[in-house]
């Protein structure tokens, strides 16, 4: 359904405010040791060399750990609608010297990815983030 702007629901981003509040909350030096990333991501199924779509990847509070566990075989596509967000996870790609993330502007339906003969990618793992992170808070 679109609105008057002729954008459909999904299309509208998080106001900056939100965003920045969930980046205080990814970005805490102490998440990590209440919710670690490393651990969560290896219990949701990644191995070294997979291809990973990340949607809704905010901040990289998944993102840079999912990079290093699928290794230099591997690659993460890092998707979210918030230009923040894309800009964040750029800033720890290049701080980290990460090369196998690819940073994604866009709705999670209209990723645009494809192989080199034209078909849609299949992918080893669809990260959720969100549910990965908050979905152990109620086990």
């Amino acid at each position: 359904m679109k609105n008057k702007k002729g954008h459909c629901r999904s299309d509208r981003h998080m106001s900056n405010f939100s965003f920045r509040i969930i980046s205080v909350m990814h970005d805490n030096p102490l998440l990590p040791y209440f919710r670690n990333p490393y651990k969560l991501l290896k219990a949701a199924g990644l191995k070294p060399g997979q291809k990973v779509l990340e949607v809704g990847c905010g901040p990289g509070f998944f993102t840079i750990p999912a990079a290093k566990i699928v290794g230099n075989e591997g690659v993460v596509y890092a998707v979210d609608v918030h230009p923040l967000a894309i800009e964040r996870v750029k800033e720890k790609i290049e701080r980290g010297g990460i090369k196998n993330i690819t940073p994604i502007l866009t709705n999670a339906s209209n990723t645009g990815l494809k192989r080199k003969g034209g078909t849609k990618m299949k992918w080893e793992n669809t990260l959720m983030t969100y549910k990965i992170c908050y979905s152990s808070l109620v086990k």
